[in-house]
């Protein structure tokens, strides 16, 4: 009892050198606690009891009498184990919290396979394991809480002995853990629950002891880790939870030690060696100091044990980061060595007083705070701020080839900023990300600024897309680097169709035009995606529907007018559906329906080509036709829809049997449907001339007609629609030739006709929307030839004749295929551009097919359908109807 009392009487110098200086180290304290700890547990010199230490291993029973460790019946040996080469076996039990009220020595502690969960309290004793340590096959948490009424309890791990994956709890002030020789942490979870508790690895010089994978949390106050000699660190996890915490390194012998993380608060010393820490992955924040020195530095020499009674290194502790998570330090770091970024992220939200940091390949150095000295970037990544934010650098800042710059932008006024004490040495590449980023033409980011300048470029620089047409340009000064939002090339876009690109050309070029400001605004706010559709809104290439339709029109009067002198030729005339219309056309008669007229012998007799001949010398023709064209979307430009209807009113004259000429005049009104409810309105109107050469069945037939149209444009541009209005004018030549063979009432033969029709535009200029287009008098040519077949027959069906005819022919196109059209913008900013129609094939098949009924020697009417087919991404059908009327 003298020993204990004196143990007792000795504790408050034993807390005061633990409390008073807040940080005092415990290597010494708890070796004197060890060495007392067998006279604390033997009998009194005068008792005479000698105590029996059981042999060999013991399982603890299933039904045991109490929780006494130290109760023989509760095992199966009928002894408690207690030795070196001791196992206590655990199994399933009735009673799973245990209590040790004597010192114990194992050789090891092993829970079986679907053992219970079970508390051991070491009590009023220490517990000391000498091999396997603790094995925990259970799969279930196995706890050892260290504590009781003994002063200052130990757990010993020596040999090869493990902590295993046991959760081992320091319960009581001055409690602790130690290990020693080869023995290891394993996976433990060691807890120094309450004040002044501790771990303490190597305390001898030959130990080779590891933390291993474990995780040690420090909540009580003065909590702390220790590591000397040759004792490693592994991948250990060591969270401080109270501030007054702490790790000490200082004492190990060679360049330092790793963890595998570090968080929360309190101090880390590291004398003058290096931690690394990260190996493990995790990502943390530490809050607290990591410093030079030790806590036995805080002591005065004759406070300190004899042994180290000779000054200790407290200067250039280092720092190196590895691994591949994220190491936040938000503390006011003091340490004098070098911080080194090897792996994973090291933010520095609090400061670092490095000389140097050194930021290698596969490491990133970021945060919002001060790095005392100098930063040298090797081959790593320097990201200021959190995402982002301004990290200052009081020394140099240089950049290496393999280095990066990592920039984010968040808003004009939110962005990461370097912030340079020194000289920024450029190099490497420059990576800006965008972080909410709206970007806006016009802006400026200074993102570093260095007090001793700016020197060299970044060799790469790399950026991410605004999502819009705006992107980021270097601007170097003297003592900043800025980055300027600038307008991209709308040219340089990829995929973009021949008309969008047409455009997008005419864009670039406008782009620093005042008077373009409000369109360039827009595009430049407008996603990348949707540039191409604003691209053809301003291309305006459904105009070219105005030299389509006009070609199409003239095309099938041209068709007409065959048909008309066929009739003539056949001796049929008067009002016909083979007249002019916009479409279609009338049947061709051949045989005689009874018609007087000039015949060859008739002819001969004539002494004058214009004196009187027989009867119906004159005809006169009426036709009305509705005409339907397509033209369909290709990858270049969107199709339309024609519809037309109209009229068409002539009159020819056979001069003699072998020639006749005549004079015609039409109306025509077509719509044209656009794109997204765009419209164009034609009014038209035709004037022409024909003539016809024939006999012995050979024929050739001449035309020549004009036209005037004014044309009412509405189309769907960029915030709006878009209207106009102009005139234009056609001209179209035909020559045609074939031969007719009779055979009764059959009349059959080939065919061939030359067409070229030039249709034009005058100028004229668009209001409403954001960018109305301004377009200059332009036109289009048109060179088609057909050869085909044509055959009809007369029948006669009671008082009428009916006269069915089919034909087909060939066509081929020799001009443009697909039209242009120039134009420029109306606010007079750039020049003239010019886009194209959507491409249409250059052969087709036209084909036709009706009847035609005579009523009597002087009138007859048809019905008449015709169509071009075949065409790539065009068709044409057209129905027409009409009378004529022969005097």
């Amino acid at each position: 009892m003298a020993l204990i009392l004196a143990r007792r009487r000795a504790r408050p110098s034993i807390r005061s050198e633990y409390f008073s200086m807040k940080t005092t180290h415990h290597r010494y304290s708890r070796l004197a606690a060890v060495a007392l700890l067998p006279f604390l547990f033997c009998p009194l010199p005068h008792a005479e009891a000698v105590v029996a230490i059981p042999v060999g291993d013991a399982t603890w029973v299933a039904a045991p009498t109490d929780d006494n460790w130290n109760t023989g019946t509760n095992w199966d040996t009928g002894t408690a184990p207690n030795s070196s080469s001791s196992t206590a076996i655990f199994n399933t039990s009735s009673i799973t919290s245990l209590f040790l009220n004597s010192a114990t020595t194992l050789d090891g502690i092993t829970f079986n396979p679907g053992a219970s969960s079970y508390t051991i309290t070491t009590g009023f004793s220490s517990l000391t394991f000498d091999g396997a340590g603790i094995v925990n096959n259970s799969g279930k948490t196995q706890t050892i809480i260290n504590g009781g009424v003994v002063l200052d309890p130990i757990i010993t791990f020596n040999g090869t002995s493990t902590a295993g994956n046991a959760m081992i709890v320091n319960a009581t002030a001055g409690s602790s853990v130690q290990f020693f020789g080869s023995s290891s942490a394993g996976t433990a979870r060691i807890i120094n629950q309450a004040d002044d508790t501790f771990v303490y690895f190597g305390a001898i010089e030959s130990d080779n002891v590891t933390a291993a994978n474990s995780t040690i949390i420090n909540q009580g106050e003065f909590s702390h880790v220790s590591f000397a000699n040759n004792a490693s660190g592994g991948q250990a996890t060591i969270i401080n939870v109270s501030p007054t915490s702490y790790i000490d390194i200082s004492e190990v012998t060679g360049t330092g030690i790793t963890l595998g993380a570090i968080g929360g608060t309190g101090t880390v010393y590291l004398g003058s060696k290096n931690l690394t820490v990260g190996g493990n992955n995790m990502s943390t924040t530490f809050s607290g100091v990591i410093s030079d020195g030790s806590p036995l530095l805080e002591k005065g020499p004759a406070e300190r044990p004899s042994q180290e009674s000779a000054p200790l290194p407290q200067t250039g502790g280092s720092l190196t980061k590895v691994g591949t998570g994220t190491l936040n330090l938000t503390g006011a770091n003091t340490y004098t060595g070098d911080t080194i970024v090897n792996g994973g992220t090291l933010l520095v939200n609090g400061s670092i007083m490095s000389p140097t940091t050194f930021v290698n390949a596969g490491g990133t150095l970021g945060g919002s705070g001060i790095i005392g000295g100098a930063v040298v970037n090797n081959g790593g990544v320097v990201s200021p701020g959190n995402s982002p934010g301004t990290l200052k650098v009081n020394g140099n800042y240089t950049q290496g080839p393999g280095g990066t710059l990592l920039i984010q932008l968040a808003s004009s006024t939110v962005f990461d900023h370097l912030i340079v004490g020194g000289a920024a040495n450029l190099g490497g590449t420059l990576v800006v990300e965008l972080d909410g980023l709206k970007a806006k033409k016009g802006q400026t980011f200074q993102f570093i600024s260095a007090g001793g300048g700016v020197y060299g470029t970044f060799s790469n620089f790399i950026q991410d897309s605004t999502g819009t047409i705006l992107r980021f340009d270097l601007r170097y000064e003297g003592d900043m680097v800025l980055l300027d939002t600038v307008m991209g090339s709308f040219g340089g876009l990829n995929g973009l169709t021949p008309n969008q690109q047409s455009v997008a050309n005419e864009l670039d070029r406008i782009a620093n035009d005042r008077r373009a400001s409000k369109l360039i605004d827009f595009l430049s706010s407008q996603l990348l995606g949707d540039l191409p559709a604003d691209f053809d809104k301003l291309a305006a290439e459904e105009y070219t529907s105005i030299f389509t339709l006009g070609t199409s029109f003239d095309g099938v009067q041209s068709f007409n007018l065959q048909q008309r002198t066929d009739n003539i030729r056949s001796g049929s005339s008067g009002f016909s559906a083979a007249g002019f219309g916009t479409t279609g056309g009338g049947p061709a008669y051949s045989g005689s329906f009874g018609l007087a007229g000039p015949n060859g012998k008739d002819c001969k007799e004539c002494k004058n080509v214009m004196s009187p001949t027989a009867e119906n010398r004159w005809g006169v023709f009426l036709t009305g036709v509705g005409e339907w064209v397509g033209v369909s979307d290709d990858f270049n430009a969107r199709g339309y829809d024609i519809q037309s209807g109209g009229f068409t009113l002539g009159v020819d004259y056979k001069v003699c049997s072998h020639f006749a000429v005549g004079l015609m005049a039409g109306y025509v009104g077509t719509g044209v449907d656009l794109n997204d409810g765009g419209r164009v309105f034609v009014n038209g109107g035709k004037l022409g001339v024909y003539a016809t050469a024939f006999g012995d069945g050979f024929y050739a037939d001449v035309a020549v007609t004009g036209g005037y149209s004014s044309y009412d444009l509405r189309r769907a541009a960029l915030q709006g629609t878009a209207r106009g209005d102009t005139d234009g004018g056609d001209l179209n030549a035909l020559f045609g030739a074939g031969y007719d063979i009779k055979m009764g009432g059959f009349t059959f033969g080939p065919t061939a006709s030359f067409n070229y029709t030039y249709v034009g535009m005058g100028e004229f200029t668009e209001h409403g929307s954001l960018a109305p287009m301004h377009f200059n008098s332009q036109g289009q040519e048109s060179i088609r030839t057909a050869f085909g077949l044509k055959a009809s027959y007369d029948c006669k069906i009671g008082h009428v004749v009916v006269k069915p005819e089919l034909r087909a022919a060939w066509q081929h196109e020799y001009g443009d295929t697909d039209y242009a059209l120039d134009s420029s913008f109306a606010n007079g900013a750039g020049g003239t551009f010019t886009v194209n129609a959507p491409q249409i094939g250059r052969d087709s098949l036209l084909v036709g097919a009706g009847f035609a009924i005579q009523w009597s020697d002087r009138c007859s009417t048809y019905v008449y359908y015709d169509g071009e087919l075949g065409r790539t991404n065009y068709d044409s059908h057209s129905v027409s109807g009409g009378v004529r009327v022969a005097f």
